[in-house]
């Protein structure tokens, strides 16, 4: 009984502690989508010179009370 309680202990304590580093890993790690967001790093992803990028604001029309 002792046995089964011990091997029960480590197993929680070992998911515990792989959930706990996975779980930092992931908050710590930026991803691909994260840098992709500024122009400037997505030079740097790709390497590769890419043309200026112009911003401009657009908006629909689908609200026909502003008509």
């Amino acid at each position: 009984m002792k046995k089964a309680l011990r091997i029960y202990g480590w197993t929680w304590v070992i998911v515990m502690a792989s959930s706990l580093i996975a779980a930092i890993a992931f908050v710590i790690h930026t991803s691909h989508h994260d840098l992709a967001r500024d122009p400037n790093n997505l030079t740097k992803i790709v390497k590769v010179d890419l043309p200026a990028i112009a911003e401009s604001k657009s908006e629909n029309n689908l609200s026909r009370g502003a008509s």
